[in-house]
């Protein structure tokens, strides 16, 4: 299955933001990935559809090297799984996203600042408020960024988790499930923040089982089941 969003001349790797080819997956008898072969054009948004099972999710896991493949190749923006330059290009929001139930929406997003070096030579004040626009951004009501993550709801985690996914404006955004637990509100406005994110240049991977959501939102689509 391969696919990019308009074709390309030539294969200058500098076109793609995710090349796959082959890529295979195992856990012990069960074939997660049967030989996946892929390409994403650099600034295009795509889809990744399903049902449960099919394999997205282990797909994207092995493409930020969460879990190593057991065969294939992957590049991602020009590099591998294991390089670590590229990671604070990737912005990531998981299927399953657990977050510290200690720490406040404010608090998390500051070590994810950190983490991407995006503190380094800034006041405390000029990074907070980057913070603070990337939660209001995402529709995180304002009562909510001082209050411990424990008792969240399925919507705020993932409203939060968006939030820390587009700081510091990421080449890549991977999308796992971007809209589950939100309402139909604020789903819509979530649709609006990742057409923005793609007019910015980023390039989207989307993973999700709505296929209208995909069809507003991507230039192309890819099916994938039993591995394949």
């Amino acid at each position: 299955m391969t696919s990019n969003a308009t074709p390309v001349k030539g294969n200058d790797p500098s076109h793609w933001a995710i090349r796959a080819r082959g890529v295979g997956k195992y856990f012990g008898p069960v074939h997660a990935l049967r030989g996946v072969t892929l390409e994403v054009r650099r600034g295009s948004t795509f889809g990744l559809i399903g049902p449960n099972g099919a394999g997205k999710t282990t797909f994207i896991k092995v493409l930020l090297g969460i879990c190593r493949a057991d065969s294939g190749e992957i590049r991602l923006l020009g590099g591998t799984p294991e390089d670590v330059a590229w990671r604070r290009r990737v912005g990531y929001l998981p299927e399953n996203l657990q977050l510290p139930a200690v720490l406040t929406p404010v608090a998390f997003l500051r070590s994810i600042a950190r983490i991407k070096g995006l503190s380094a030579g800034r006041s405390r004040p000029e990074v907070a408020a980057q913070l603070e626009a990337s939660l209001r951004r995402v529709g995180l009501d304002e009562g909510a960024w001082g209050r411990r993550m424990g008792g969240f709801s399925k919507g705020m985690r993932q409203r939060t988790g968006l939030a820390g996914a587009l700081l510091g404006q990421p080449d890549l955004l991977v999308l796992d499930e971007p809209t589950d637990g939100i309402d139909p509100t604020g789903r819509a406005a979530i649709r609006e923040v990742i057409r923005q994110e793609a007019q910015r240049g980023a390039t989207i991977l989307l993973n999700s089982h709505l296929l209208a959501e995909t069809e507003r939102l991507c230039d192309q689509v890819a099916i994938m089941a039993g591995g394949q």
